[in-house]
């Protein structure tokens, strides 16, 4: 509340009127442990993959990590192991 009404003082000051929004809506960021990203495969799912834990990075990753998951899936060719989900569990 109180970083609420500083936010809308200094906007009116800069605006001369107040803010339009006075509502704001967070999100969780998707991350991991070690802040890389990670594809996997179900073991209970043939055929479901996952990208995820892009954090703050996922616009220029992913296109890169889609290439990579494209590669897995339709040719077999497996990610790099600094991404794959696996690195997560233990004796891996």
């Amino acid at each position: 509340p109180e970083n609420e009404i500083r936010l809308e003082e200094e906007c009116f000051k800069l605006f001369k009127n107040k803010p339009l929004q006075k509502t704001f809506l967070t999100g969780v960021r998707p991350t991991t442990p070690d802040r890389r990203p990670f594809l996997g495969q179900s073991s209970d799912q043939p055929g479901l993959f996952i990208l995820n834990g892009l954090g703050t990075k996922g616009l220029s990753l992913a296109p890169y990590l889609s290439k990579v998951l494209i590669q897995w899936m339709d040719f077999g060719i497996m990610p790099p192991p600094e991404i794959v989900a696996s690195r997560f569990l233990k004796g891996s």
